[in-house]
């Protein structure tokens, strides 16, 4: 099965495999195997990747919570969006990903529609000028991964 994996990039991490190829290794592994010896396989490995996308979710929030919790300096739970916007397109990454820049300007438009109807809907929605509070932050981070990943 060593033959199917792909050399590591220059960060050290895999790369992964490609559809041909994880088909390939998966047939060379199976190939031996009785159908119910394959069920329990194929059952193993889908438990074993819902528990990795739970594991991932749930570490991800906790890596926004740590973030959020240092970039809200005041204390009062919200991060300031000019602040954050501008530390994201000082990024090296912000300035060469055509994707990220895409996901963060879609984001952008979203709160800025959000907060046009929160201006609306309540004269005293200071949170809406202000800044984002976590469930926000906790959007945009998403989207911003989801878009550059």
């Amino acid at each position: 099965w060593l033959n199917y994996c792909r050399p590591l990039n220059n960060t050290g991490l895999s790369e992964g495999f490609g559809p041909e190829l994880f088909s390939g290794l998966m047939e060379n592994l199976s190939q031996r195997m009785e159908e119910a010896e394959f069920d329990a396989l194929m059952l193993d490995l889908s438990c074993a990747l819902t528990r990795l996308e739970h594991a991932t979710a749930a570490k991800q929030k906790r890596l926004f919570w740590n973030l959020f919790r240092r970039w809200d300096i005041s204390g009062e739970g919200v991060v300031d969006v000019d602040e954050l916007s501008s530390v994201i397109e000082n990024l090296l990454a912000y300035q060469t990903d055509r994707r990220l820049r895409k996901a963060v300007l879609r984001w952008r438009h979203i709160f800025k529609a959000t907060q046009e109807l929160e201006m609306h809907n309540d004269d005293f929605a200071p949170t809406a000028q202000q800044g984002l509070r976590l469930h926000g932050f906790q959007a945009f981070m998403s989207t911003v991964v989801q878009g550059w990943g």
